[in-house]
């Protein structure tokens, strides 16, 4: 793999996310496990097929695009005719309408040859005269559809109603095809309601209705003409005029001169005379618009009430206290506002999408007022009056429920103001807190956007977190480190600092051919890994994801990331020689099609002078890595925006909108910490302790900003946290590999395990919520508001879902590539167990909600013996694998380096693969001359406890305990059973006798070895019967009832220890114990506190890496790579 590939892999989702916001349209996916008909998703791939060239069917003027129509056509209706009836009736409605409006053109054209001109007329003829055609050419309707057509055909053949000379008035034939219709028509079912939208009543000529649809996308007619007509009928009856009134024109009052701009009366007009007018139509207004609009609405209410619930009080409701408010504010109630706004909006879908279709409704005017901005009176000045003309204002249903929200947000928003202004931070209580987020929760987004700046920062301060002080120290007393076996005979597996010795010495031994500084100098602080990031920002600019069909993934990055823009973002002295150099690159004639100037630019061999460092210098390096991306940190800045061309015209300016610093306060009240403020538990996890806090890190950013400018600024993003990453975690391995690595591995084990790595991300993602606004044109399509959210993005980084990264086996010898044949098989890393193999310490935190973060830190017995073991298992344990490991390590070796590899294997690993077990193996190699410890510390006590039937004791087994630590064990009977004895190295705690649980503790310090010259023999022996309800003691644990039971110990043929795990030497050892894995803790028993080992067989590849081993193995190959190129 490429070294740009292998960057690629590390950035390319933060890019993907940073570019492709830019432009901002949602694809809508079906929803899982939905499946569509096949023959109608065919029939709806036809119908758009022919939408594209349909202009063309009926057009001889381009030939080819014309032949292609009237295929299309004859397919997309074929295809139609042969579906069934219920599917015509999953066939999208629109969809239908349309073909149905080409098929009715087409049969015009056959039914009526002799017409000169097609038209409206001509297809209203056919829809009502010719149906049978149409269906010959597209199939029958399916029946509810016939029947809406029915309901049509019957009403529209009484007169033309959409014109303008149609009276209602005294038309008894009409009214009551209206009240037939409108009652057929709200007693349609959803279908067909739909259905009838692709129906167009015809304006010209005797009326009547006909197929018409001209696009693919949803329309709404019918509730349309309900309305129309109805007010009409109204109007017509009720009214003198029987139309609107004609608005008031000023130039019946006024003569004005635009070029002078002047104005003087007409004759016999004045002031007076022109408010008499308005206040005439005012009048008129009311009784002939707003009162026939009130009838309306009451008409059809009425009708609709029977299958929409509720619709009549909830519209009724709503325009009342419009109304109110719209004539006389000053009386509205608050409560009775809200009680009507309330009961509107909690309508079901169905009937405030009904309800919705009335007060929206642009016929329809509830309430009206005349506004005169001066006196107007004979000596009214006519210019003064031409520039503060009198207004007739109307108002729509929507007006008077925006109206009603409008007073209730305000008077929300005055009541919030009030309650936070008035509270005191040094009183708040929980209830407090609460109502202050409920009264912010009430306010809509635009009153939320006008809080006083004083106020909304006193709210933040109340709904900030509150510093939680806890030091850890009850945590910490009662953490123990993962309990694991430690080697039966091994002095220095049962020596305090022995197995630390081993590592130490070890440790020093690779250390003498292995130096991980010299190779982070040599293969990392270099310009090629720097220049890798203009490898990146190339192969993106060549990506054709495409976005909605305007543009590219590619065009995007291309459109950005400009060689003026990466020239800008260096204005260092120390980097000219690089802007020299992307300045004098160009795309010449002869290079190969498809170059772009990236390509030119990446393909320069920029050196570490260049970039204003020396290779192998780790601060310089860090530096020109910073700058180099500098194109993408610039976007964390919280003002940022990008610019490109779409459609290679539109430019299209985006907002980021990233919240790097600062908390914002979600929609209910909460908060929602920043970005870093989000990622610096994690850091703190991984033992990243010294990074600033988010006010520092803010202060930094923009005091840098303000002396350097944004581009040289965008580094402190990044730098506070390599600095630390360095300072903290390579730094230390680079130093000490195998101790730097055993007191980190723990804190990355405690990242992944529980999912925690995936909720630290995703906390960041949810409480950063949605991204990037475009500006002007572009807004206009992409619509108000942020586009980007970035929970919907997917990203997982769950236990499960790394552990899935990991490969199960990996092919050593495909790596070599000299035709070994050897494969080494890896399973899922027990993150749990090594994130336990540590100690806790509670060190200060830079969180805003911790005073403190409890910290872990490798513990080595536990530790390194989980790698040992692990790598036994995977490695030692099969015969053929380790020898072929053998004689491809020895194949490598370099010669002076052979005998040394040659001892290590004789003298220490060969005794450790013959032992057959490995524990026993393990052991060899801790006590082994050449690479082993040396036990010079305090013995370690060695305590087996063990448990008889009828409960257990927890922990149970072989358990080590030093001399200054002491261990509880916890005794828990089972139901109906009691302890009958407890006894320590043969003398009974009384104490413990009748219980039903008990707790006892060895304390190290009151420990005497059995036997100083062994520190391998047992030092205290716990022992624990119980008796049943009528007081019978059950069997002890080295005491069956059964004499011939096969877990007799005393049976050679399978010896079992006391903790009912098998064992070699009494120390759960045997390489039958549970498949060659550590034993499950707690005798199995999943309610006791789990401080034992688990399953060490599935690690992963990491720690492979990790351990000494295989490290020296890749470093042996790829040193002997070296040599030979």
């Amino acid at each position: 793999m490429s070294k740009s590939k292998k960057l690629l892999s590390v950035f390319l989702a933060v890019v993907m996310v940073l570019s492709t916001f830019t432009v901002g349209f949602y694809a809508i996916a079906a929803d899982e496990g939905e499946t569509a008909d096949s023959a109608v998703t065919d029939v709806e791939t036809k119908i758009a097929a022919f939408y594209e060239n349909r202009t063309y069917l009926f057009s001889t003027s381009n030939a080819e695009k014309h032949e292609q129509a009237v295929k299309d056509y004859d397919a997309a209706v074929a295809a139609l005719k042969a579906l069934s009836e219920d599917q015509k009736l999953e066939l999208s409605a629109p969809y239908y309408g349309f073909i149905l409006y080409y098929v009715t053109q087409s049969v015009a054209r056959e039914v009526l040859p002799d017409e000169s001109y097609y038209s409206t007329a001509q297809y209203v003829d056919v829809t009502m005269n010719h149906l049978d055609a149409i269906e010959e050419a597209a199939g029958a309707l399916p029946q509810s559809y016939q029947e809406v057509y029915d309901v049509y055909k019957t009403f529209f053949s009484v007169g033309n109603f959409e014109s303008s000379s149609f009276s209602w008035k005294d038309n008894a034939e009409a009214q009551a095809a209206f009240e037939t219709w409108a009652k057929a028509v709200i007693g349609f079912d959803a279908k067909q309601f739909e259905f009838s939208n692709y129906l167009s009543a015809a304006s010209s000529g005797d009326g009547g209705f006909y197929f018409y649809q001209m696009n693919l996308d949803a329309t709404s007619r019918t509730t349309g003409y309900l309305i129309k007509y109805a007010y009409n009928n109204v109007q017509d009856n009720e009214t003198e005029a029987g139309k609107n009134p004609s608005s008031v024109s000023y130039s019946t009052f006024i003569s004005y001169s635009y070029s002078s701009k002047t104005a003087e009366w007409k004759a016999d007009q004045n002031g007076a005379t022109m408010l008499k007018a308005y206040q005439d139509y005012y009048a008129l207004v009311q009784s002939d618009q707003v009162a026939v609009s009130e009838q309306t609405s009451d008409m059809l209410l009425e009708m609709l009430e029977s299958k929409y619930a509720g619709i009549t009080s909830a519209v009724q409701d709503v325009i009342s206290v419009g109304q109110t408010l719209i004539e006389d504010a000053d009386s509205a109630d608050l409560d009775e506002i809200k009680a009507a706004v309330e009961a509107y909006n909690n309508l079901s879908a169905d009937t405030k999408s009904m309800a919705d279709s009335i007060m929206s409704s642009a016929t329809l005017k509830f309430a009206a007022t005349l506004s005169v901005p001066i006196v107007y009176d004979e000596n009214t000045d006519a210019l003064e009056a031409y520039n503060n003309r009198p207004e007739v204002s109307t108002y729509k249903g929507s007006d008077l429920l925006s109206q009603a929200t409008a007073y209730i947000n305000e008077a929300q928003l005055n009541d919030f103001i009030a309650y936070i202004d008035g509270l005191d931070l040094d009183a708040l209580t929980d209830e407090i807190i609460t109502e202050a987020k409920s009264k912010y929760a009430q306010l809509s987004a635009d009153s939320k956007g006008t809080i006083p700046e004083e106020t909304y920062s006193k709210f933040v301060q109340i709904v900030t977190p509150i510093k939680d002080t806890n030091d850890f120290s009850d945590e910490i007393a009662a953490f123990q480190p993962t309990d694991f076996v430690r080697p039966t005979n091994s002095k220095v597996a049962w020596t305090e600092g022995g197995i630390q010795s081993f590592v130490d010495k070890l440790g020093g031994l690779v250390g003498g051919f292995v130096n991980i500084n010299d190779i982070l100098s040599q293969n990392l602080y270099t310009a090629d890994i720097v220049n890798m990031i203009y490898d990146l920002y190339a192969t993106l600019s060549h990506n054709t994801t495409d976005i909605e069909g305007l543009i590219t993934l590619g065009e995007i990055i291309s459109g950005v990331i400009t060689p003026e823009y990466l020239t800008s973002s260096l204005p260092e002295s120390k980097f000219s020689a690089v802007v020299e150099k992307i300045n004098a690159a160009e795309v010449a004639e002869g290079d190969p099609e498809g170059t772009n100037i990236l390509d030119k630019i990446a393909a320069i061999d920029f050196t570490a002078e260049d970039w204003g460092f020396t290779s192998g210098d780790k601060d310089g390096f860090v530096d020109a890595l910073l700058a180099a991306l500098r194109p993408i940190t610039q976007l964390l800045d919280p003002e940022a925006q990008i610019s490109f061309k779409a459609l290679g015209f539109l430019t299209v300016t985006a907002n980021i909108g990233l919240r790097t610093f600062d908390p914002q306060i979600t929609d209910d009240g909460n908060y929602a910490a920043s970005i870093y403020e989000n990622l610096l538990p994690l850091l703190e996890q991984l033992g990243m302790n010294d990074l600033p806090t988010t006010e520092e890190y803010k202060a930094n950013y923009y005091a840098v900003k303000e002396e350097s400018g944004a581009a040289v600024a965008a580094d402190e993003f990044l730098k506070p946290i390599l600095d630390s990453l360095f300072a903290n975690v390579v730094d230390p391995i680079a130093a000490d590999p195998l101790n730097g690595l055993i007191k980190i591995l723990p804190r990355l084990a405690y990242v992944v395990d529980g999912d925690r790595l995936n909720t630290y991300i995703q906390k960041v993602l949810s409480d950063q919520g949605k991204i990037v606004s475009l500006e002007g044109l572009a807004a206009s399509f992409a619509g108000e508001g942020p586009l980007l959210d970035l929970t919907t993005l997917g990203l997982d980084l769950s236990t499960e879902a790394i552990n899935n990264l990991i490969p199960d086996s990996i092919d050593i010898g495909s790596l070599i590539g000299d035709g070994t044949e050897l494969v080494l098989n890896i399973g899922d890393l027990p993150w749990t167990t090594l994130a336990n193999c540590a100690t806790l310490s509670a060190v200060p935190s830079s969180t805003i909600t911790n005073a403190y973060t409890l910290l872990r830190t490798g513990e080595t017995d536990s530790c390194i013996s989980t790698v040992m073991y692990f790598l036994y298992d995977v490695a030692l344990a099969d015969t053929d694998t380790y020898n072929a490991i053998k004689t491809l390590v020895k194949g490598v070796v370099p010669d002076n380096l052979a005998s040394l590899i040659d001892s290590v294997f004789s003298v220490a690993l060969d005794p450790a693969q013959a032992a057959g077990d490995k524990y026993t193996g393990y052991g060899l190699i801790l006590d082994n001359g050449l690479i082993g410890g040396v036990p010079t510390g305090n013995e370690i006590w060695r305590v087996n406890a063990a448990a008889g039937a009828g409960g257990t004791i927890s922990p149970s087994g072989d358990i080590a305990v030093k001399q200054a630590d002491s261990r509880t064990f916890t005794i828990t009977a089972d139901a109906g059973h009691t302890i009958s004895s407890l006894t320590v190295n043969g003398q009974a705690v009384a104490a413990a006798a009748g219980k039903t649980a008990y707790d006892y503790t060895v304390n190290g310090a009151d420990v005497t070895s059995n036997d100083p010259a062994n520190q391998n023999t047992t030092d205290v022996t716990i022992a624990v019967t119980f008796a049943d309800e009528s007081g019978k003691p059950g069997p002890g644990p080295d005491d069956p009832s059964d004499p011939t039971d096969p877990t007799d110990p005393t049976d050679p043929s399978n010896p079992t220890d006391p903790s009912g795990n098998n064992n070699q030497g009494g120390n759960n050892g045997g390489s039958t114990n549970n498949g060659g894995k550590l034993p499950t803790v707690n005798n199995g028993n999943p309610n006791l506190p789990n401080t034992g080992a688990q399953e060490i067989a599935g690690m992963s590849v990491l720690t492979v890496i990790l351990a000494v081993a295989a490290g020296a193995i890749v470093w042996l190959v790829l040193r002997k790579r070296i040599v030979k190129e």
